[in-house]
């Protein structure tokens, strides 16, 4: 039986930190030869373009696809994937900037995309 360090099954594994410099799978290619195999570079941009960051800017991009451009106000935390606290900075910036505004009551509330935050999400798309 071969074993990772190149001995047989009697020897005994390196035990310095010195010997693994001669271990055979102390050899690390650099990341310039890496190659993804077919079909897995999409799965993971995907995934990480999950994972990045919300800006208030996807909260426009969120009401701009929307055919009343207007959500109640949990559905569009919901779909923007904000924490509360994060959600809640967000959207009192955009109201200060105009770009939303609050239609109804309290919490039953619909938050309404304005002509000038529809003409930022225009700008904001590459061309």
């Amino acid at each position: 039986m071969l074993l990772p360090w190149g001995a047989d099954s009697t020897a005994s594994p390196p035990t310095v930190v010195g010997d693994l410099r001669n271990a055979r799978y102390d050899t690390i290619e650099s990341m310039s030869d890496f190659k993804p195999r077919p079909g897995t570079f999409q799965p993971y941009m995907e995934a990480a373009n999950r994972e990045r960051p919300v800006s208030p800017l996807t909260l426009l991009e969120i009401l701009a696809r929307q055919t009343q451009q207007s959500l109640p106000l949990f559905e569009l935390q919901t779909k923007s994937g904000m924490e509360p606290s994060r959600y809640s900075e967000a959207l009192k910036s955009l109201r200060n900037a105009g770009y939303i505004e609050f239609v109804g009551e309290g919490f039953e509330g619909v938050i309404r995309l304005t002509p000038s935050g529809a003409q930022v999400v225009q700008l904001a798309q590459p061309a």
